[in-house]
């Protein structure tokens, strides 16, 4: 491999991302992020093939994660848009969905698709490139494409080949890209990793540096090392990046919603609940003061500040956000909270706690996956490998984690270790997925059945329709604080129904008032001790998120839509 390749890689790279994101912004974030990736797993890269597979799939990997955190921006133009009377545009689900399954397709599929309808190459030097015949290339970029097409058919979207060549029509040309792109203005931390990837190639390429030693070399970023408190042997901290990836928004007094119970308009109402977290945040990072509550399971404050930091990472922020709200720093707040929770991750992946141990592995193993697969900062994601091999130690033979309150949170963790593609034995996952259908066998069951459309993604089940039922009869009441239940009770019926069937406004309405109610004016939801305050305000904030922690899996579904 030679200069001119990563020089090229760059351009590809930038090129690629932006035909996903179609925003020059976001574009160079993403290639930036790409880079950095590319310079970490250079040694393990064996040839131009290996190359170019890697180049696309982060790319695909790193755009999709920074477009999911970035949907919140979406909201806030969405809505300035209806309220100033102009046409608001919408996410497109189809080319999301898209986008999401080309991610996924076998390395040498995905190179086909990308050559001939992203970099727009014509069959015959794609046939130079595979030693191969024009017609086999025609074959098998044909099979690529019914295989997306079946893909998405499972999830529920019928698409037809010609819609399908009507999308990859509509992706913009290279040279159009191009012309979005100045790199005299571009990122120098994207400079800077570009020309280091390339010296590290150049030097290996010609003998001065060993394989080895790259290994050896520091971070591509200047890291902010968590403590070494908590660990034996040697220090091996992981490293929490600064390196601006995907971050939320800037948001300032004229972005801000009125307090009221309309779809969408709750974002005020987070903002406060997470100012309050920052502002309550512990002097080492931390939430809480001791164990908590959390439906019948004992959480410290190991688990604590795993939740208080989904509500983050929920709202679009991470350790790479350079928001400031009222001087409150949310990516210092993120940073210093994660790198207290690492430094609490034994070396077989385990955390020390005083809580219950398997809800506390859930919770911890979910944040450090949500945090790796937002940012993709690589600093991240051995610590939630470790995490989630884990918490996999932990399953019992019927697939269970000793409870249902475990058990969901086992199911979020899973779903997002797999977005990841963190590596996750696949009979754990049916293990997890009979168990979940066995509990809706015997019934409606809302804890297993948010377990089940996550993992199985099934829309058929027959007790699905009575679950929904019975959420939706029990209506959120202020007078009966639950928020466990209300959480739960959100996250299914976005899912089945959301964000515009007839049962999940109906649910809505009632839930928004009843946390509204019950909120302080400080933004939080007390529980007497601040253990108890913080997952309460967690577990408000994580059901008004919603809309954008999870893609909606099964809208329409529901009968009664």
């Amino acid at each position: 491999m030679t200069l001119p390749d990563l020089d090229a890689a760059r351009t590809t790279a930038y090129s690629l991302c932006y035909q996903i994101l179609r925003h020059a912004q976001d574009a160079e974030d993403a290639s930036q992020s790409v880079l950095l990736q590319l310079l970490d797993h250079l040694p393990q890269i064996e040839d131009a093939k290996h190359f170019r597979a890697f180049l696309h799939k982060a790319c695909f990997h790193v755009s999709l994660n920074l477009k999911r955190s970035r949907r919140r921006r979406m909201d806030h133009e969405r809505i300035k848009a209806e309220r100033a009377g102009a046409e608001a545009s919408t996410p497109d689900e189809a080319v999301d969905a898209i986008h999401e399954h080309l991610a996924h397709l076998e390395d040498d599929a995905r190179a086909l698709v990308v050559g001939r309808y992203f970099e727009q190459r014509t069959i015959q030097e794609l046939a130079s490139d595979a030693g191969c015949s024009t017609t086999l290339v025609g074959k098998r970029l044909e099979k690529a494409r019914e295989e997306l097409l079946r893909s998405l058919s499972r999830l529920g979207i019928a698409l037809t080949l010609p819609k399908l060549d009507a999308f990859f029509a509509s992706v913009p040309p290279p040279s159009a890209v191009l012309t979005t792109w100045a790199p005299a203005v571009a990122g120098t931390a994207m400079k800077t990793a570009a020309a280091a990837a390339a010296i590290l190639v150049a030097l290996v390429g010609v003998g001065i540096l060993s394989v080895s030693a790259v290994r050896r070399l520091p971070p591509a970023e200047p890291p902010l090392a968590a403590s070494g408190h908590g660990r034996s042997g040697p220090a091996t901290a992981a490293t929490v990046s600064e390196t601006p990836v995907a971050s939320a928004p800037p948001r300032d007094a004229a972005d801000e919603e009125p307090q009221d119970p309309a779809p969408r308009e709750g974002t005020t109402v987070i903002l406060e609940g997470l100012k309050a977290f920052m502002r309550g945040q512990n002097p080492d990072g931390s939430w809480g003061d001791g164990v908590a509550p959390l439906e019948g399971r004992l959480v410290d404050p190991v688990g604590v500040t795993a939740l208080s930091l989904l509500a983050f990472l929920g709202s679009g922020y991470s350790q790479l956000s350079k928001d400031v709200v009222d001087g409150l720093d949310a990516g210092q707040t993120v940073r210093r909270s994660l790198q207290w929770l690492l430094a609490r991750q034994r070396p077989d992946g385990s955390f020390l706690t005083t809580g219950e141990e398997r809800i506390t592995q859930a919770l911890a193993s979910l944040v450090l996956s949500e945090a790796y697969g937002m940012t993709a900062a690589m600093p991240l994601k051995e610590p939630a490998q470790r995490a989630i091999d884990a918490f996999l130690r932990l399953q019992q033979e019927d697939g269970s984690w000793g409870d249902d309150t475990t058990n969901l949170w086992a199911a979020e963790a899973l779903k997002s270790a797999i977005l990841d593609e963190l590596a996750i034995d696949p009979e754990a996952v049916a293990r997890a997925q009979r168990l979940y259908r066995s509990q809706l066998d015997a019934g409606p069951n809302l804890p297993a059945l948010i377990g089940h459309l996550f993992l199985s993604r099934d829309a058929t089940h027959p007790a699905l329709q009575p679950t929904i039922d019975r959420v939706a009869a029990a209506e959120p009441d202020a007078t009966r604080r639950d928020f466990m239940y209300w959480y739960m009770g959100s996250m299914a019926l976005f899912q089945v129904d959301g964000p515009e069937g007839a049962i999940w406004k109906n649910w809505r309405e009632p839930f928004v008032k009843a946390l509204y109610a019950t909120r302080t004016k400080e933004g939080t939801w007390p529980g007497g001790t601040k253990s108890t305050t913080s997952v309460q305000t967690s577990l408000a904030l994580l059901s008004l998120e919603v809309y954008y922690r999870y893609a909606n899996i099964l809208a329409g579904t529901s009968a009664q839509k």
